[in-house]
């Protein structure tokens, strides 16, 4: 009897153990997988920065070139975005403490919003609206993005972080893509098959008529155009992953 009673002790006991490591696993896989997707969150925010980033160095010369101005005059309630601390920190350094020259950029910003830049200049699938200066070719996003206990507006607050050496281990630059075209109504709808060997949250994908000069960007792999004819398209993910260029024959009534 003793001898029994000595064994369901032991056997409890056992029990115990193995409930406390299955826990102990359960919340290191948990942990694990909360920062697997907010990391992935930060790579979409930083691609979104670089898709609208591009496309501001891309048309600044021409809009500088014709006096035009680009989104709406700053509220004062958005204007103070320019005062946070994480921002005014990216933009002294761009003017070595100029006091007088922080202002000036200060005043050159105007308000974009995602409306906006997808009518204006293609950019679609954007999540945020943002103040941009042509003259500087300065982006911050209005909405922050919280990503380990940093608040990120800018691309600025990114470069020559340990985060880019992290980011640069797991992606690789190289893989390709094939491009597919349905006709729905009235629309041709492009589709995007990628092929790459490592996980990448959100691809930017440029396309233009043959004929024409201006790009559009979207980070939808299915998109519509409105026309036929030779389409050309472009696969990239910031400055890291470049797919090359292809060119996809459109034909009416297809």
């Amino acid at each position: 009897m003793k001898s029994l009673k000595n064994q369901k002790g032991i056997t409890l006991t056992t029990l115990v153990i193995m409930v406390i490591i299955i826990l102990i696993i359960s919340g290191i896989g948990i942990t694990s997988g909360l920062k697997t997707v907010n990391y992935s969150k930060y790579i979409e925010f930083k691609s979104e920065l670089e898709m609208v980033q591009s496309k501001i160095n891309e048309i600044s010369e021409q809009y500088i070139k014709e006096n035009l101005e680009i989104g709406e005059e700053l509220t004062s309630d958005i204007a103070k975005i320019l005062d946070i601390s994480e921002v005014n920190k990216e933009l002294d350094k761009k003017i070595n403490s100029d006091v007088d020259k922080l202002q000036e950029i200060k005043s050159g910003f105007r308000f974009c919003s995602k409306e906006y830049l997808n009518k204006v200049f293609g950019l679609d699938g954007l999540n945020r609206d943002y103040l941009v200066n042509l003259d500087y070719c300065f982006i911050i996003s209005k909405e922050p993005f919280e990503y380990e206990g940093v608040n990120y507006y800018m691309l600025e607050q990114m470069e020559g972080s340990l985060y880019n050496v992290t980011y640069n281990n797991q992606v690789e630059p190289t893989g390709s893509f094939e491009a597919t075209y349905e006709k729905i109504n009235n629309e041709y709808q492009i589709t995007i098959e990628v092929e790459h060997s490592k996980y990448v949250s959100k691809w930017q994908v440029k396309y233009r008529l043959q004929d024409e000069q201006d790009w559009h960007t979207t980070t939808n792999l299915t998109f519509t155009v409105q026309e036929p004819g030779i389409y050309v398209i472009q696969v990239v993910h910031g400055d890291e992953v470049d797919l090359g260029e292809q060119t996809l024959i459109v034909e009416e009534g297809m």
